[in-house]
């Protein structure tokens, strides 16, 4: 996925996102094999200003 270029409101610089892996679970709570990438929220590298995103930053399971 293309994350657009999103500058720091703060500072100018542009925002990067923060990924991490989450796993898929079923109904009973039990993992399934499956993961996606999800953004935890964009942050600005050069005075770390962060901003909380929605999951339309986040990939479909794999």
């Amino acid at each position: 996925m293309t994350v657009p270029s999103i500058s720091c409101p703060s500072c100018g610089f542009t925002m990067q996102p923060v990924w991490y892996r989450e796993k898929e679970l079923d109904a009973h709570g039990i993992p399934t094999g499956r993961t996606y990438k999800a953004c935890s929220c964009l942050l600005c590298e050069a005075c770390g200003h962060r901003e909380t995103v929605d999951n339309s930053f986040d990939e479909s399971y794999k």
